[in-house]
């Protein structure tokens, strides 16, 4: 078993799910060249989007998550030549509210009249109406697990051509081929001396924590 975990590790990044040659060239960039080297590229810090407002509470100034309901078409301002804003209208049962972004022509075709979405973004109010500018999006549906929204979210050292979400996904793709198979090193008397918890619960949840104490537990551990 610990010669077949071992073998994983060392795969090339190229083994990763959603990982080709020109990818794998771009986490070389960042000193990541085998599966090991994929989950044990810690992140740098973490955005708590664990907080959901009704567009209501919304206030000035904050980030946070909310839920909308599309209630319009996606409308094209052309500011002037180089520069378009597409904005639609977002409601619930308390308010609406205005997402606006920027040069993105193909928000037209990505939202439809009706659909739930989840919203993580800064507030802004302008006039008497609230908008959130270029914001992080998501769909609500059945039995689909969130990423991006209510949940807290890793943020890593990135370098040009590769995104938060595009890490995000390779290194969660990493996990999923590791999951549970990694070999604990520490004795037991000594983990449970130092109540220190297990390693693959800790590599999981210092990348996608569940919580704010799964965090500091694996945290904690990693760092003894």
């Amino acid at each position: 078993m610990q010669n077949d975990i071992n073998n994983t590790l060392n795969k090339s990044v190229q083994y990763v799910k959603s990982v080709g040659e020109s990818r794998a060239k771009l986490l070389h960039n960042l000193n990541i060249y085998n599966i090991e080297d994929l989950i044990t590229y810690y992140p740098r810090q973490y955005e708590d989007r664990t907080s959901l407002k009704k567009i209501a509470q919304l206030e000035d100034g904050e980030t946070c998550t909310f839920e909308g309901i599309i209630a319009s078409q996606v409308a094209e301002n052309r500011i002037r030549k180089g520069l378009s804003i597409y904005k639609v209208t977002l409601k619930d049962d308390t308010g609406v509210i205005i997402a606006s972004w920027f040069n993105q022509k193909y928000m037209k075709n990505v939202f439809k009249p009706g659909e739930r979405y989840l919203f993580y973004g800064k507030i802004i109010k302008k006039f008497r109406t609230f908008e959130v500018q270029s914001p992080v999006y998501e769909k609500l549906m059945d039995n689909k697990e969130l990423k991006n929204t209510c949940r807290i979210i890793p943020v890593y050292r990135s370098t040009a051509k590769l995104t938060q979400n595009i890490i995000r996904s390779v290194i969660g793709n990493a996990l999923s081929m590791v999951e549970g198979k990694l070999i604990e090193i520490l004795p037991d008397w000594l983990r449970k001396n130092y109540t220190l918890s297990e390693i693959n619960y800790c590599i999981s949840n210092i990348h996608f924590p569940k919580s704010d104490e799964d965090f500091k537990n694996a945290r904690y551990r990693l760092v003894f």
